[in-house]
């Protein structure tokens, strides 16, 4: 049975004790934009921050698509106009939307392989807090490439294709301990989640 399945069938579980006039469901993520619908078919979601980092061949020239929560943004003028550098903590993702009697519609794990950054443009007329909140759940798709600082230090950057953001109330990441595709899933004992 692949993780995917395992982490539907467990959200279905622990959702069902709802009333019966309750619709629960599960589909495949979906991009919001159809440029971003096209390019995530053709994605390898089967490529992680760990493997461009470590420089496995060929890897830098695919598309992958990785989700994470937006750690650090730091706002900049550059040769497009204004622009956002997004720091993303990667979190393992089933690409699985879920709909249930819960709010929240993805299940991140509570685990994965480090920070990636992005550049975005960024309307700065919005107020702050209004432009890209810490703590917000990124969705990117696009090519990895490993970058080289001055303190000659390793970085991933996503040349983005696609990439969203989504609202705190649509996720969580205190569920399921999930990682790569064979890897056991574990629910996060300690979970409010499992409280309710």
């Amino acid at each position: 049975m692949s993780r995917y399945l395992k982490i539907v069938m467990l959200v279905l579980f622990y959702t069902t004790l709802v009333s019966a006039d309750t619709l629960i469901w599960s589909q495949q993520f979906k991009p919001s934009t159809e440029d971003g619908q096209n390019i995530f078919k053709i994605t390898n979601k089967e490529i992680y921050p760990k493997d461009i980092l470590s420089r496995k061949a060929g890897m830098q020239d695919k598309w992958i698509a990785w989700a994470g929560i937006v750690k650090k943004v730091e706002y900049f003028e550059s040769r497009y106009g204004p622009t956002a550098k997004v720091t993303i903590e990667h979190h393992f993702f089933d690409w699985i939307e879920d709909h249930g009697a819960q709010e929240e519609l993805f299940f991140l794990s509570s685990r994965g392989e480090g920070d990636f950054d992005i550049f975005v443009p960024v309307n700065m007329q919005k107020p702050e807090n209004e432009r890209i909140p810490l703590g917000i759940m990124a969705v990117v798709i696009g090519k990895p490439q490993v970058v080289i600082d001055k303190d000659n230090k390793s970085h991933l950057v996503v040349l983005t294709k696609y990439y969203d953001f989504i609202k705190k109330s649509a996720f969580r990441m205190d569920v399921f301990d999930y990682g790569r595709n064979g890897e056991p899933i574990h629910k996060v004992e300690n979970s409010i989640f499992w409280q309710k």
